[in-house]
C-alpha cells in the first residue's frame, strides 16, 4: 500500500466475537464502542475482520465455540 493513500479500514470500525446459544460463534461488525448484547459471551474488540476470525478459529480449537 502506498503510505499517502488514506487508510480503507475505518478506525472506528470494530469487530467483536459473540457466543450464540448453540454454542457456535459469529463475528459482528461494530461502528459503536461495545456490542449490543451484554448477556451473552463475547470477545474482542479486534481491529480487523481478519483477527476476528484468527481468534475465533482459536476459540473453536479450545473448545470454547462449536464449529459452524
Amino acid at each position: 500500500m502506498n503510505p499517502t493513500e488514506p487508510s480503507r479500514e475505518n478506525p472506528s470500525e470494530t469487530w467483536y466475537i459473540v457466543k450464540q446459544t448453540d454454542g457456535s460463534c459469529e463475528i459482528w461488525q461494530s461502528q459503536n464502542s461495545s456490542a449490543e448484547d451484554k448477556s451473552t459471551e463475547q470477545w474482542g474488540p479486534f481491529a480487523s475482520q481478519g483477527e476476528a476470525i484468527a481468534r475465533r478459529v482459536g476459540l473453536i480449537r479450545a473448545g470454547k465455540c462449536q464449529p459452524q
